[in-house]
């Protein structure tokens, strides 16, 4: 990005003083180039140095382009490089990236105060480190450490948690305090949401309906939703947005599907559900293959088919060249990189995807690191070995299947040979037949001859008169051998004698038990000497393949970059590279994964992580509000066995997650973001629980658990939708096929993700077409027809209906006004109705046992009531 700069005086070019170490002065290294790094240095000395100017160092900035220096010390009015940057010229508008007004003032400031660097600067540009000691200082890249807890107390005499301490010290340094508490049901519909995804039963906010003892046995209430299996089920969802799980390939327009993804779901749920070590969780995920050990069992126990399941996590990049023509080098490469990214933002909370083509260009990530992260999983993949989708699918005989496998292989040994035997048959009557249009017995007996060699082993003159008389060849294979008969109403019977014999043999091959297929990751050819080699790529282009890299971690996290590299686990039969990596992360030394995990956890139950940028921990990312409370809940997970469950357990237990969301002013006027969590926050559902709740209110959810997913299908109106019976179709939200290219329009109204490849955090938007959605969406005004049903059939009068609406569908009673409004509404409608003659009877479209009300105008206002019930935000929030 070329800048121009204006004339000035030439500039002294000896190197600046040295700010002495420990002062708060401005310095080049750790204030100013990270900020030019991000957006000027790509074009003025990375890879480029337009109009001459090279800004990597102080130096070289002082000494300017073509059209001089580019700052002047002591004068930021007069630098070029601020005038640039404050009149928006520099970067230029193309780069969507721009400098903030705080970063052009830091620069302004640092030019002011003289232009000091933090040491002496190297004496060529070529002498700069690839990653500055300044860049290694940053929060998530240093080592984890368990800060002390604070000692703060709220005035109550019970003893104070962890979090809440961490908490609560911010809070009183700011001259704030926790809120009130939320109201009891509150509190329960959001616990039951946070960990199941469902709303509270009525049996438990029946049970709960007592507040002091709701609070006082308040764990045991967290146990209790800890334990219900639907708990895997909410939380498989967040990962699986992670992992970018799809059921199908994305990448063109086919978008075929992938039939056995869904092991990997199912895998997920219940790796939650028994609370697997998050560790373990991550090594699975990465390297189950290898814990099984090559060469793969013909036959894998449950335990040995969990963790290829495990492997799918490798297998979510969105994936194309199952068709021929996007079978290319440059799809392939890009079903690698992808993969590599969603392992980055998964494992790392880092954008590492933005070094393939160059070093990161705001992060101290190098283009190396990228491609050597890479070189881990290219024995799974091999781009010169390529192997397709369905190449890459592993079948494998089901549990005690041999049995009726071995009976199937008898009964076909015998269909087989009356199949022969149809088919030498009829080959050797049109033989006969080919042999009467011979003109000599001399070619007929050459004929003879010829008949039962192979091609190759017949003489010249049989081979000549084949070639003569191709007729006379009668195909062996049977589909050829068919087409030839029907072309002859005289071989009809033995056409028929054949296909009633292929038909014997398909009834008999029916009974064969079907295998069991997985999508999982393997190592493409582990029995090779020497692994795939991975070369760093020119600017990211396959075709331009550089110098080959070994494999290793990211460079910034280690003092040295020898100590980035990674030693394949010995003693396998496999590379050990995946094995390596995972051991690496989980050692309890890496300083990400752990920060990760747990402030992608708070996240789900704040609505906001510590860091808000789960997915970026660098430096465009959000910094944590609370850093030594991150660090403290990092180190406590891992030191307590990696357990989610414990982790939720702390969290849930928490005054922090226990307040109520009604804002307070004061508090409001020092915190107006909640930055310091005074307050909880209200959170909409997410797409599946909206739908899951419907489902819920109108007593349609089936609790069918785990297999393949249910069809969604685009109909004549291009429109996806999802089918089958109702116990398919009013399975939970996570069971339903997920397409890339055809999602369900009722998910992506309440923001379900676009996985490109994965998604690191959901948005969580407040727009019109949500209400109207909810006004008009056919399905929701069936689930307000059997929500209707169902209150008809449980509940004896209009009083006691109205309790149960609320309770099923708002987790709470009616106050006496809402009761009232609801009661006049219901009049209100039944009337309207009575007096619109001439509007259809959409009861007429209804199965029978929807309408139980008598008279049906009363129905209808209930089906009305209840949808208004739906569109509320009691029921499309947590407060």
């Amino acid at each position: 990005m070329a800048i121009a700069l204006s004339t000035a005086a030439m500039a002294d070019e000896k190197p600046s003083a040295a700010v002495p170490e420990g002062t708060s002065s401005l310095v080049f290294e750790r204030d100013v180039r990270p900020i030019l790094k991000t957006h000027c240095i790509g074009c003025h000395g990375e890879s480029k140095t337009e109009a001459g100017l090279d800004l990597r160092l102080r130096r070289t900035a002082l000494h300017g382009g073509k059209t001089g220096p580019a700052i002047v010390p002591g004068q930021g009015e007069e630098s070029p490089l601020w005038a640039r940057m404050i009149d928006g010229e520099m970067p230029p508008e193309h780069i969507k990236v721009r400098p903030t007004e705080a970063q052009i003032e830091t620069v302004k400031a640092w030019i002011d105060s003289g232009a000091m660097t933090a040491r002496p600067e190297p004496e060529s540009v070529t002498d700069i480190p690839e990653i500055l000691p300044e860049e290694r200082l940053h929060w998530a890249y240093r080592p984890l450490r368990k800060p002390p807890v604070p000692v703060v107390s709220d005035g109550d005499t019970a003893p104070i948690s962890p979090i809440d301490a961490f908490l609560l010290a911010e809070l009183r340094k700011n001259g704030l305090g926790f809120a009130e508490q939320a109201a009891p049901l509150s509190l329960l519909r959001r616990l039951s949401f946070d960990l199941t995804g469902l709303p509270p039963s009525p049996e438990a906010i029946a049970a709960f309906s007592d507040p002091a003892d709701s609070m006082t046995s308040w764990p045991d209430w967290v146990d209790r939703y800890l334990a219900n299996p639907r708990y895997g089920e909410q939380w498989a969802r967040h990962w699986l947005d992670v992992a970018g799980y799809a059921d199908s390939e994305g990448g063109n327009e086919l978008d075929t599907v992938r039939a056995d993804a869904w092991r990997f779901r199912d895998y997920v749920i219940q790796a939650f559900n028994r609370d697997k070590p998050f560790d373990r969780f991550v090594t699975e995920q990465l390297a189950g293959d290898e814990l099984v050990g090559y060469p793969l069992p013909k036959r894998p126990t449950p335990e040995q088919a969990e963790l290829l399941a495990a492997t799918g996590f490798l297998r979510m990049a969105p994936d194309p060249t199952g068709r021929g023509e996007d079978n290319t080098p440059a799809l392939r490469n890009q079903v690698v990189s992808d993969t590599v990214k969603i392992v980055s933002s998964a494992f790392y909370g880092l954008t590492v995807g933005c070094a393939e083509c160059h070093n990161h260009r705001y992060d101290p990530i190098l283009q190396a690191d990228f491609y050597r992260l890479r070189a881990v999983f290219e024995p799974g993949f091999d781009p010169a070995r390529w192997k397709t989708p369905p190449q890459r699918t592993l079948a494998f005989v089901k549990p005690g299947a041999e049995t009726k496998t071995a009976e199937v292989e008898a009964a076909l040994v015998p269909a087989r040979k009356k199949l022969d035997e149809a088919v030498e048959k009829a080959r050797k009557h049109v033989f006969e037949d080919e042999l009467k249009k011979l003109t000599s017995d001399d070619q007929r007996a050459l004929a003879r001859s010829a008949w039962p060699k192979k091609e190759k082993d017949r003489t010249a003159e049989e081979k000549k008169l084949i070639e003569d008389h191709p007729n006379v060849d009668v195909p062996k294979s049977i589909g050829a051998l068919k087409l030839y008969l029907e072309l002859d109403k005289a071989y009809k019977p033995f056409n028929d004698a054949i296909e009633a014999e292929e038909k014997a043999i398909a009834a008999i091959q029916s009974k064969r038990p079907a295998p069991d297929t997985f999508r999982a990751f393997v190592e493409a050819d582990p029995a090779r000497a020497k692994p795939p080699e991975t070369r760093l790529l020119h600017r990211g282009d396959v075709e331009s393949p550089g110098n080959p890299v070994s494999i290793g971690d990211l460079t910034v996290l280690y003092e040295s970059p020898a100590e980035a590299d990674l030693e394949p686990v010995s003693g396998l039969k496999s590379t050990g590279r995946r094995l390596a990596l995972a051991e690496r992360l989980t050692s309890g030394e890496h300083p990400l994964l752990a920060r990760v995990i747990v402030n992608r956890v708070w996240l789900q139950h704040f609505g906001r992580g510590l860091v808000d940028t789960p997915g970026d921990f660098g430096s465009q990312g959000g910094k944590p509000t609370h850093p030594e409370l991150l660090d403290w809940l990092a180190v406590d997970f891992m030191e307590n066995g990696w357990s989610l469950k414990r982790l939720h357990r702390q969290i849930l237990t928490s005054r922090a997650w226990r307040q109520s969301a009604v804002k307070r002013p004061e508090a409001e006027r020092v915190d107006p973001e909640n930055r310091l969590w005074h307050r909880a926050d209200l959170r909409r559902l997410p797409a599946e629980n909206v739908r899951d709740a419907l489902l819920s209110a109108a007593g349609e959810l089936r609790s069918q658990a785990f297999g393949p997913p249910v069809t969604v299908a685009v109909t004549e109106d291009g429109q996806p939708q999802v089918q089958g019976t109702p116990d398919q179709v009013y399975r939970r939200t996570i069971y339903l096929q997920v397409l890339r290219q055809s999602p369900l329009p009722s998910l992506e109204a309440f923001d379900a993700p676009r996985l490109d490849p994965n998604c690191e955090i959901r948005q969580a938007s407040n727009v019109p077409t949500q209400a109207l959605w909810m006004m008009n969406d056919a399905f929701v005004g069936r689930m307000a027809e059997r929500f209707a049903a169902r209150l008809a059939n449980e509940a004896a009068d209009d009083e006691s209906r109205i309790r149960m609406a609320c309770t099923a569908a708002w987790g709470r009673l009616p106050t006496t006004a809402e009761s009232k409004a609801m009661m006049a509404f219901l009049d209100e409608h039944k009337n309207e109705i009575l007096g619109n003659k001439a509007a259809p009877d959409a009861r007429k479209s209804r199965p029978e046992a929807i309408v139980t009300e008598k008279p049906p105008e009363r129905f209808d206002a209930w089906t009305r009531l209840c949808q208004t019930l739906f569109q509320a935000n009691a029921f499309l929030y947590l407060d």
